[in-house]
Formats: structure tokens, C-alpha cells, sequence
């Protein structure tokens, strides 16, 4: 069986005002968007996220 996987990578860094620093990661089946990933922390190193996609 197969499934879809979401990998990246991402580095949030801590120079805006925590009100303008965020990353929101959504998907959308045609129909529905969902939030897969969301964070206002800052990231100082490149940091890796992956999610399984599946139903």
C-alpha cells in the first residue's frame, strides 16, 4: 500500500516581531484545507517535519 508523505525542511528565524513570525503548512483535497503544520517559534537551525497523508 502506498501513501503520500509531506517532507520539508524549515528555519523560522527570531529577527520580525513575533506577531509577523509564523509558517502555516496546509493541504487540500479539493474540497477540504486542512492545517497539517502550524508554529509561531522561532527555528534556528533547519529543522525537518514529515506527515503521512492519508485518510
Amino acid at each position: 500500500m502506498t501513501t503520500a508523505t509531506l517532507s520539508f525542511f524549515y528555519k523560522l528565524g527570531a529577527t520580525a516581531p513575533a506577531g509577523d513570525r509564523w509558517l502555516s503548512v496546509t493541504a487540500n483535497d479539493g474540497i477540504n484545507t486542512t492545517t497539517i503544520f502550524s508554529t509561531t517559534n522561532p527555528a534556528a537551525e533547519w529543522t525537518h517535519r514529515w506527515f503521512g497523508l492519508w485518510s
